[in-house]
């Protein structure tokens, strides 16, 4: 849960955005730990920041990695 509580002070910031790009792009891994993980950082993410301080393609990115 660390990466939520990183990511719900660093995006209001405008820093550290790419870690969506990263995470999303993880979940076409060939290792299942590695794609499931993702997904779950991911999820973690959704829950602690507010969705305003998510840009659309960054909400784009999570919501087709996790479907």
């Amino acid at each position: 849960m660390g990466i939520a509580a990183i990511a719900k002070i660093e995006f209001p910031r405008g820093r550290w955005l790419d870690v969506i790009d990263k995470l999303a792009a993880n979940v076409t891994n060939d290792d299942k730990c590695f794609r499931l993980a993702s997904i779950e950082c991911l999820g973690f993410i959704c829950e602690e920041v507010p969705l305003e301080d998510l840009k659309r393609e960054s909400k784009d990115l999570i919501f087709s990695a996790i479907v």
